[in-house]
């Protein structure tokens, strides 16, 4: 049963989910954002920037969160201060191990509150992560939070502005939902027990924070960082659609590194065509996310080789470390649930089974 809800699970496309219009207004901030910098010579600048327009791009289609616009106006803000904070402590490893494993279990508490929560929660482990792979200053940290902040309300403001003009995704709520102060903080203090899924789930995805950034720092290749990065996103609560994810998310990763290794060899793409090249990666990306996970993967991989080229990163050698890291961060993810659920089971056991005997 349990083979056969995996393979439905896999094969499942919802071409009807597909977000071909409302995908098309994340694009002008992205474009700017590479465009701008690039143009007085900034690589860094435009490589920074356009990953965060990119990131908040998402935040369009998730519900809202105080108004409209609040789960892209949160993960601007949490992005910005994670990625400062990354790039500061990945100067001691220890440190950087106990931040990951907080920052994952905050994301996995974060679900108490809401989905678009959760979402900011995600996008703050991932700028924390990613940002540790430079060992930086307080002035480098500096500089790359204002980055991620100017991409950030730069994304922001553009959604924003063609929302009166154009339909918002489907996949978001027609009108805001306005919650009270004070509701999310009594959200999380309830769910801080053990009764509570959603604690269980945090403290899920802070032994996955752990062990796998536990082991991109012991294997020092280059971009291992991909490896916590990956075992966060795919984790979820069940089993069986994490072992979907992580089988998905390797297979359009391998696809998706192919895809940009070959372009990168036949075309050579530098200046306005990587541009233009990470710009349909993206549209591609925000139109399947809701379709199937292993179709999103491929253009979010393309994506990923090709703004990293912006910065002089070969394709070829950054596809072949994402699929590694894929591979190894599937399989962290994977073992560390299956475990979980094996622990999960046995505590129920021993509370309810002596119980029945008597």
């Amino acid at each position: 049963m349990a083979t056969t809800g995996l393979t439905h699970e896999l094969r499942r496309v919802t071409w009807d989910a597909a977000e071909w219009r409302a995908s098309l207004l994340c694009l002008p901030a992205i474009a700017i954002a590479l465009a701008a910098p690039l143009a007085v010579g900034h690589r860094y600048a435009a490589l920074v920037m356009a990953g965060s327009a990119q990131s908040v791009g998402f935040g369009a289609f998730q519900r809202p969160l105080w108004f409209r616009g609040g789960p892209m106006v949160l993960a601007t803000l949490g992005m910005a201060l994670s990625a400062a904070v990354g790039e500061l402590a990945a100067n001691h490893p220890w440190v950087l191990l106990a931040l990951v494993t907080f920052w994952a279990f905050c994301y996995g508490m974060s679900g108490s509150i809401s989905s678009p929560a959760s979402w900011v929660g995600q996008q703050c482990c991932i700028f924390l992560i990613v940002s540790s792979a430079v060992r930086g200053t307080p002035h480098g940290a500096a500089i790359r939070a204002a980055g991620v902040l100017m991409g950030g309300c730069l994304q922001f403001l553009c959604i924003m502005m063609l929302w009166r003009f154009f339909p918002p995704a489907r996949t978001t709520y027609s009108d805001p939902a306005l919650h009270t102060p004070g509701w999310q903080r009594r959200a999380v203090v309830s769910n801080l027990t053990f009764h509570s899924a959603t604690f269980r789930y945090a403290l899920l995805l802070a032994l996955t924070g752990l062990v796998a950034q536990g082991t991109a720092q012991l294997l020092h290749f280059q971009n291992a960082y991909w490896i916590p990065m990956t075992a966060l996103i795919i984790m979820k609560p069940d089993l069986l659609l994490t072992n979907a994810r992580s089988i998905a998310r390797l297979g359009g990763t391998f696809v998706g590194a192919a895809v940009a290794t070959l372009i990168a060899m036949t075309l050579r793409p530098d200046g306005i065509w990587l541009s233009m090249l990470i710009v349909v990666s993206m549209y591609l990306a925000y139109a399947l996310q809701n379709v199937n996970y292993a179709l999103y993967a491929i253009p979010l991989t393309s994506y990923i080789a090709f703004i990293l080229a912006v910065a002089r990163t070969p394709e070829a050698s950054t596809a072949e470390h994402r699929v590694i890291a894929t591979a190894i961060a599937g399989g962290v993810a994977m073992v560390i649930h299956a475990l979980y659920v094996r622990e999960e089971l046995q505590r129920v056991a021993r509370t309810f089974l002596p119980r029945a005997t008597t």
